[in-house]
């Protein structure tokens, strides 16, 4: 059965390994969607900042972190 999601932008997909961290803070994002916990979007803001880091340290590139805040908006 297909996942519906309250805020998550399901039509991005992520088709790219995501360093651990980003990892558990994007299933951490999915529960909350799930659970309608509005916390979801201080987590989105947080996501979109810590990913700068990652991409600065190349960890990820640019496009990977443009595809990921795209699909866990904060609103």
């Amino acid at each position: 059965m297909k996942k519906t999601y309250h805020w998550v932008n399901d039509d991005v997909k992520i088709d790219f390994k995501l360093p651990n961290m980003i990892q558990d803070l994007v299933d951490e994002l999915e529960e909350m969607d799930q659970n309608e916990d509005w916390s979801y979007f201080d987590r989105c803001d947080f996501i979109e900042n810590i990913t700068k880091e990652f991409v600065i340290n190349k960890e990820m590139t640019s496009k990977q972190r443009d595809i990921l805040c795209e699909r866990y908006r904060g609103g």
